[in-house]
């Protein structure tokens, strides 16, 4: 960016975030003296008693993508995963092939009883959730990226619009500093989505605005994929996009978005990962990836369960302030200007402080956009 044009665009800131693992504590008290006996006793018991309150049962009901997507099931199974490890729960995993075979399996779990807890991830389970959970009372349930509305459910919202306003915010910057215009000048970025839902759509209002933020001019384009493991179909999206001008474009569709990172490698534009830092599978296209800490919610919602500290019928949302979204340049060969990552580094705190409202609806995109273009 010339140095007049970043002068403006600062003044523009300025002015406007499976295995029961319960450990075995035993003592042998041997030819111990009697002082000696009592106090190994009391610690035996004491061990005994944090691991019997650590041990539970839990399960987690991945999305019909399944493990292997490389963004949101893997990140939730890192989350389950540190589970096992340091609070001592055996992990049942339920990797759905169908909507029905979601409900089936809270159905099930549900009425075996011996769950601490069952955890859904996204909105695909929401129903099955709420059909199942005023049924069973007494079973504890986490949602993650969804408000489930009932009392039995713990639900983790992020505020991936957020971060998804960094993601435009450093498309439409890295066009502008590094003159990466490679379709014939044009200013031009795409977003991917895998539905026309409200999660995806979280991502094209933040990205769109944060974009529009930067350079009110940039076009964004915008097509969902239909499907979260359709990588053939992402992947024929953005040939399109690239081939109608845009040269950065950010994958919102999980094991589908793979697609589009085939895309930018064939063709030589940058890419930008989801939910986990995707960096690292072509660090020469994907520039930077936004991240949702899917794992952190999954490993917070069992510690609720087994330490008795459930919340019920709470909705947590978390954004950046709260830590709940993020964005990384990590494990990417991509250069990054220095000026653009302290640019989004100013953005993130003015979001955090407030100063930026980001919309989280597609239809207040344009309502976002122009208040921003009269300052």
């Amino acid at each position: 960016m010339k140095n007049n044009m970043w002068k403006k665009f600062l003044a523009v800131m300025l002015a406007g975030t499976v295995l029961l693992g319960m450990t075995a504590c035993g003592g042998d008290s041997g030819a111990e003296d009697a002082a000696g006996a009592e106090e190994a006793g009391n610690t035996e018991s004491a061990q005994g008693e944090e691991s019997q309150e650590k041990a539970g049962k839990v399960a987690i009901v991945y999305t019909v993508t399944g493990k292997g997507d490389l963004s949101f099931n893997d990140s939730a199974y890192k989350g389950a995963k540190r589970a096992v490890e340091e609070l001592g729960v055996e992990l049942v995993e339920v990797e759905p092939t169908s909507l029905s075979d979601t409900e089936q399996a809270f159905e099930e779990m549900s009425a075996e009883g011996d769950y601490d807890l069952l955890i859904g991830l996204t909105y695909e389970p929401l129903d099955a959730i709420c059909a199942v959970a005023p049924n069973y009372p007494d079973q504890k349930y986490a949602l993650i990226d969804t408000d489930a509305g009932q009392d039995n459910v713990e639900s983790y919202i992020a505020r991936e619009n957020e971060s998804a306003f960094l993601a435009g915010c450093f498309a439409a910057l890295m066009q502008q500093e590094t003159g990466a215009l490679l379709n014939d000048g044009k200013k031009a970025i795409g977003i991917v989505p895998a539905m026309d839902a409200d999660v995806p759509n979280r991502h094209v209002a933040g990205y769109t605005c944060g974009a529009k933020f930067v350079d009110p001019e940039v076009e964004v384009m915008v097509d969902y994929v239909g499907s979260f493991s359709d990588t053939a179909a992402a992947q024929a999206i953005a040939e399109t996009m690239y081939n109608n001008g845009a040269d950065i474009i950010y994958q919102v569709a999980a094991g589908a978005g793979l697609g589009v990172f085939k895309t930018a490698e064939d063709d030589q534009f940058m890419a930008i990962g989801l939910d986990d830092n995707q960096n690292y599978l072509n660090p020469d296209i994907i520039g930077m990836s936004t991240l949702k800490m899917v794992d952190e919610f999954v490993f917070t919602a069992i510690e609720d369960a087994v330490k008795n500290n459930f919340k019920g019928g709470q909705a947590m949302s978390m954004g950046l302030k709260e830590g709940g979204v993020s964005y990384t340049f990590d494990e990417s060969n991509v250069e990054v200007p220095q000026d653009v990552k302290d640019a989004l580094e100013e953005i993130k705190e003015m979001i955090i402080n407030g100063d930026i409202e980001v919309p989280d609806k597609v239809a207040d995109i344009d309502g976002f956009s122009a208040s921003y273009a009269k300052k």
